[in-house]
């Protein structure tokens, strides 16, 4: 038993030199290495709800500049406005289906930076009239008084989405400040 103890001891100094070893050459302990910061991480969420905004943003913005054209042509004076009329119909239904997919996009995202928190939850509740219209299923009929009231609902709120879009600009366009 006597020539085993020598074997033994050698055997624990060659595994405790083998450990040494190699949590050196592994670099530095965890403790000693500096904590990253959470702005790349904000930064990139606050671009993530900056990027629907901004796929949305061209179209939302086209058709509220198109409301007073569509309500004079429901109006129904020129031989132009029932196409016009229809026009202003399909648009209203593509706004609603917008809407839908960038309030269910925001809140995929949830939460939002504590930077940009307040501006998401407005849009969300800007985004309600046109999410929540029935406007896809009331213009099944494009005469219908259900159908030109629903159009009439989402246009109406359109200006208070469209106000809303401006205050996104600071993370929607390009920043000039490249060299």
């Amino acid at each position: 038993m006597k020539p085993l103890l020598p074997l033994a001891a050698c055997a624990v100094l060659l595994l405790s030199g083998c450990s040494t070893a190699a949590s050196h050459a592994s670099g530095p302990p965890a403790a000693s290495l500096p904590a990253s910061t959470a702005s790349p991480q904000a930064t990139a969420a606050v671009d993530e709800f900056a990027a629907v905004i901004a796929d949305n943003e061209d179209s939302w913005r086209r058709f509220q500049a198109s409301v007073e054209q569509c309500s004079q042509a429901a109006e129904g004076v020129s031989p132009d406005d029932f196409s016009r009329s229809t026009e202003c119909i399909r648009d209203a239904r593509s706004i609603a289906r917008s809407a839908q997919g960038a309030t269910a996009k925001l809140r995929a995202l949830a939460p939002p930076p504590p930077a940009i928190g307040p501006l998401v939850a407005q849009t969300i509740a800007a985004l309600g009239p046109w999410r929540n219209s029935p406007v896809l299923s009331a213009c099944q009929d494009k005469g219908s008084g259900i159908c030109y009231e629903a159009v009439e609902n989402i246009q109406e709120s359109s200006a208070a989405l469209v106000s809303l879009l401006s205050r996104w600009d600071r993370y929607t366009q390009p920043s000039d400040t490249q060299p």
